[in-house]
């Protein structure tokens, strides 16, 4: 199987049942990259609103020092095909 990481470790908050961090970890166990999640969006659905990250923080673990920050602006609900999601469809 090819997967980009062996094991992640996700950190919850249980008050608001929200990601807080992920540490991404190789097949040996090493930290490879850890991530941090920010919620100052609010996603609106016919369910509810519900808080959406609004930034994700990925930093190196393995001494390069790089650092991604990925920004989530105006998140929307739509409505996708099953299909859409089945990894037998995936073009490779």
């Amino acid at each position: 199987t090819n997967v980009t990481y062996d094991r992640i470790t996700y950190w919850v908050s249980k008050g608001r049942r929200l990601g807080l961090k992920a540490a991404f970890l190789t097949v040996g166990g090493d930290r490879f990259k850890a991530a941090e999640f920010e919620y100052g969006n609010t996603l609106r659905s016919p369910g509810g609103a519900f808080p959406f990250v609004s930034r994700m923080t990925i930093r190196d673990e393995t001494g390069a020092g790089t650092v991604t920050r990925i920004t989530f602006e105006e998140p929307r609900a739509e409505t996708h095909p099953t299909a859409m999601f089945n990894i037998n469809n995936v073009l490779r």
